[in-house]
């Protein structure tokens, strides 16, 4: 079976069979939603970067168009405000082997 390059996150062989699996969605559903949160940022001017504790595990962007994400490194959560598909609650990256 032919396989294809899953280039986002590194690089990933996908087999053509697996293409209309309920992996293939969820992988497409996430990258979807941060294909949102780029294209809101990609033109927009970081206006502040924050390190919100000491070890610098706790970080913030905000844009000036309004979009805030946080970032909690030692717990492995985002949280994004401003843009369609985030909740602006807490969440977990999902795992998209």
């Amino acid at each position: 079976m032919p396989s294809h390059n899953w280039l986002p996150g590194g690089r990933r062989e996908i087999d053509a069979a697996d293409w209309d699996s309920d992996r293939m969605n969820r992988r497409l559903k996430w990258l979807k939603r941060w294909h949102g949160f780029y294209q809101m940022v990609c033109y927009a001017e970081m206006t502040s970067h924050q390190f919100l504790n000491d070890q610098r595990t706790l970080q913030r962007v905000e844009f000036a168009n309004g979009v805030t994400a946080d970032f909690d490194l030692q717990r492995g959560l985002f949280c994004v405000q401003g843009v369609q598909g985030f909740t602006g609650d807490w969440e977990k990256p999902e795992k998209v082997e």
